[in-house]
């Protein structure tokens, strides 16, 4: 994951509403270019200073949901998490579509969909 992928992650409010929080986290980063992997706690409280170029890996921690009780809801892993939410986000920038067309235009309209990177089903 980019630097520029994980703040669009971190900052999204849809995912990060009051009262969701992780715990246990361990986020490492790199800058392009370094070999050496680091944890950089500064950038959890100011995702502004991650550069867009620099790696990120999230090796461990939950997500929960504070409910007022002792023991938090744990939505699930903080991998899971990032999973569900670039699942989410290419989604959003999906359209789903059922076409007719004429079947002599068939062929012609499956190779366009599939040079534009579309999938048919």
């Amino acid at each position: 994951m980019t630097g520029a992928e994980f703040r669009r992650f971190y900052d999204d409010e849809e995912w990060w509403p009051e009262g969701v929080f992780h715990d246990e986290t361990i986020i490492e980063f790199r800058n392009a270019g370094q070999k050496e992997w680091r944890e950089e706690e500064k950038w959890l409280d100011a995702t502004d200073q991650i550069p867009d170029d620099a790696e990120v890996r999230i090796t461990d921690g939950y997500v929960a949901r504070d409910i007022g009780e002792i023991h938090p809801d744990v939505i699930g892993s903080f991998q899971t998490y990032v999973k569900r939410w670039r699942k989410e986000e290419k989604r959003k920038s999906e359209v789903r579509m059922t076409i007719r067309v004429p079947a002599e235009n068939a062929d012609a309209i499956r190779e366009a969909v599939r040079k534009a990177g579309g999938k048919i089903f």
